[in-house]
């Protein structure tokens, strides 16, 4: 499931329950391509040979294929730190937009998750505006 054929296929299931049809195939087309130079970047396994192939025309052929002899691994600080971007992001995203991931396990839950969150990054914001105390020690 890591090459065009693929892409292919999934996207255009996407595509027929979408009311966005063209849109959502070329989403899922970037997506689907964005996730492998993902993998081809930060896949690799635990040691400096475990390295993760893309074979971009399989199953129907077995050439091309890719891969970086520099890739992180997959449990790598590189991996972990854009995980937390991202996932800190999220929140902010979240706060702005009024609404997160949570929504695709329940509308109920996100619009709490939501409110939790524009609360604490409205007390932040109110804090940040107050006049810093000078230290009066002497």
């Amino acid at each position: 499931m890591h090459g065009w054929p693929a892409a292919i296929v999934v996207s255009i299931l996407f595509a027929l329950y979408a009311q966005q049809r063209q849109r959502v195939l070329l989403l899922c087309l970037l997506t689907f391509h964005l996730h492998l130079l993902c993998d081809l970047f930060g896949s690799r396994g635990p040691t400096i040979g475990d390295l993760w192939p893309i074979c971009y025309s399989e199953p129907l052929f077995r050439h091309p294929i890719w891969f970086w002899k520099h890739q992180w691994k997959l449990d790598g600080w590189q991996n972990q730190s854009i995980f937390i971007a991202l996932f800190l992001s999220s929140f902010w995203v979240a706060t702005k937009k009024g609404f997160s991931f949570v929504e695709v396990v329940s509308s109920r839950a996100d619009k709490i998750f939501v409110g939790v969150l524009q609360k604490w990054f409205g007390q932040l914001r109110r804090h940040d505006h107050l006049p810093k105390r000078e230290n009066s020690s002497p």
